[in-house]
Parts: C-alpha cells; structure tokens; sequence
C-alpha cells in the first residue's frame, strides 16, 4: 500500500487516507482516486529532437524548431474557440504522456516514410552519430 504525505481536493488537504476518509462534507461529494499518466519521457524526448526532428530536418532543409511546428499542426491539432471562431494550432507535446508521445513520433515515422521518403530509425536501430547528438539535449 501507498502511503501519501498529503492528498490535496481542490481547496482541501489531508494528511493521510484516514483523514481524508474522516472529512466531514462527503455527503455532497464524489472522489475518483486513479493513477495518473506519465508524462513523456526524457529518452522520448531526447529521440524526438535529436534523431527524428534532426532527420527530418536534414531531409528538408527546414531547422528542427520548424519542423516541430510542422509536426505539431500535422499530428497533435488542437482548436480553440474564441468569440465564436474556432482556431487551430499545434498542441504542445509537453503535455503528451508516454502513450501519446510514442503514438505522436510512430504518427512522424509512417509520415516520413511514406510521403517524405525518408526512414526514421527506431530508438534502437539508431546510428551513432545521432544517439550522441540526442544525449546532448
């Protein structure tokens, strides 16, 4: 069993689970308890700036911060509506957990070699050059 230090609801804290089953407005709430997805990974990212950005980047001669946003708009869209237009932008991979993040760079990798011709490496099929250049970020 866990053991939580503090368990914050809201404006509520609780020190342990006993306290927070003791808490006296139950009656008008419900608590859902799950774990929470990992956010990507530092080795994620690490292969996505310094192999696949890097790749394409050499492919098309645009820099990797280009071809972020190019990815970005292309495989991770979000809309926005704002006094009742709907814009579009690429959503930040920041925010993608592990799941997402390996989804997202597979999404780049059938892309790449499918319109672009250029085949991207699986993390462990990647050249040298590419795997110290991706531990330096």
């Amino acid at each position: 069993m866990k053991v939580y230090k503090c368990i914050k609801l809201g404006d509520f804290s609780f020190q342990d689970l006993a306290e927070l089953t003791d808490f006296a407005e139950w009656e008008n709430m419900f608590v859902i308890v799950a774990k929470l997805p990992k956010k990507r990974s530092v080795s994620q990212n690490r292969y996505y700036w310094g192999v696949v950005l890097t790749m394409l980047s050499e492919h098309t001669g645009y820099t990797k911060d280009q071809m972020h946003e190019i990815c970005k708009m292309k495989f991770n869209l979000k809309t926005k509506a704002l006094k009742g237009e709907i814009y579009e932008f690429g959503g930040p991979t920041k925010e993608l957990d592990t799941k997402e993040m390996t989804d997202y760079i597979e999404s780049i990798r059938e892309w790449s070699m499918e319109v672009l011709q250029c085949r991207i490496p699986q993390p462990d099929e990647i050249p040298l050059e590419y795997y110290a250049q991706a531990r330096m970020l």
